[in-house]
């Protein structure tokens, strides 16, 4: 069972404006996270009902939606202010 995968138009325009390089390995993430949305290194965060993804000092949050089969992504940021005002 596949997994699909929701982008925020924010997010979205983040991953426009990184480095080719950078924007790969997060596109190779975001396929990993299809078929698996809890692979090795996927951590929850704290105290919310998001997960993270790390790609080198970017992270990915991301929300599971297993009923529906969604992962939905709601950051792609650089670690310094990925969690910022994550709350649920």
């Amino acid at each position: 069972m596949a997994y699909e995968i929701l982008i925020d138009r924010k997010a979205k325009k983040v991953l426009a404006t990184l480095d080719q390089e950078t924007a790969r390995r997060i596109h190779g993430v975001l396929a990993v996270l299809s078929i698996d949305p809890r692979p090795p290194g996927v951590r929850k965060v704290a105290n919310s009902p998001y997960y993270r993804a790390r790609v080198g000092v970017y992270r990915i949050i991301f929300e599971i939606v297993d009923s529906k089969l969604i992962v939905h992504v709601v950051r792609i940021e650089h670690r310094r202010s990925a969690y910022r005002g994550l709350s649920s």
